[in-house]
């Protein structure tokens, strides 16, 4: 199942697909950074009332000069704040809306960026580490399928990759199928949720009347940054730096309020 934020996700695969062999990974999310910022700008150019806000502002910075200059009783500072303060709440009500939109591709981008580069694809018939939870759903005769290949007392098993177009299935002694891993499966899988139709359905899938919660894949995080602490070597600063850089330099360039 793909969810809604999903969608944009299959034309970003087939312009990713475009670009040549040549461009590392590093530099491919930098360049979906930089178009995620100047995407954000556009809408945000396209859908804020920037005349009315180039007023307002200026109505602010004359407002803040007479409180600056002010030299009466303090009586007298009360209508100027209210009016300093009404100036304020005016202009963030006009940018709020158009802002939140601004944020919309880089939403869009993030999904598909964290399915694209947030781990290492797995060689196929490389044993990896899955494991399940809660471990007390545990029952004999489970087992991965085909190979037979069983699970520890913690619910760990070891698992050879699966081949694109393979699945890997959890049977217990019945045969019931509790979960479900293929060549494209994420870190972690989950049951069915409400929130399915907007974030999409993961490939490692749980039945929603299964007696597990959640399915973990031990795959191996990307590190575009080595030098960096963990959380800053991903994907996610590069992207962030990129979108910011683009972003500021439109503001700048479009003299955007």
């Amino acid at each position: 199942m793909i969810g809604v934020l999903e969608m944009p996700g299959v034309v970003f695969g087939v312009i990713d697909g475009v670009m040549p062999d040549a461009v590392p990974d590093g530099l491919r999310v930098v360049l979906w950074g930089l178009l995620a910022g100047v995407a954000g700008m556009l809408v945000y150019r396209r859908c804020s009332p920037q005349a009315r806000l180039l007023a307002l502002r200026r109505e602010l910075a004359a407002a803040q000069s007479a409180l600056m200059d002010y030299d009466g009783p303090p009586s007298g500072l009360w209508p100027l704040l209210r009016r300093q303060l009404g100036l304020a709440l005016g202009q963030m009500r006009l940018s709020l809306g158009p802002s939140l939109l601004a944020g919309l591709p880089v939403i869009l981008m993030w999904t598909w960026l964290m399915q694209r580069f947030d781990t290492v694809p797995p060689v196929p018939d490389t044993p990896l580490r899955v494991w399940i939870e809660p471990a007390g759903a545990l029952a004999p005769g489970l087992r991965w399928m085909p190979g037979h290949l069983p699970l520890d007392a913690d619910g760990v098993a070891w698992l050879p990759w699966p081949q694109a177009g393979e699945t890997l299935r959890l049977l217990d002694d019945s045969g019931r199928e509790l979960a479900r891993i293929g060549a494209t499966s994420p870190r972690l899988g989950l049951r069915p949720g409400h929130w399915d139709w907007l974030l999409g359905k993961a490939s490692a899938l749980l039945p929603a009347d299964g007696p597990l919660d959640a399915l973990h894949v031990d795959q191996q995080p990307r590190r575009f940054l080595p030098y960096l602490p963990n959380w800053l070597a991903g994907w996610e600063a590069l992207f962030i730096a990129a979108t910011l850089a683009a972003s500021l330099l439109c503001k700048w360039r479009w003299r955007l309020q």
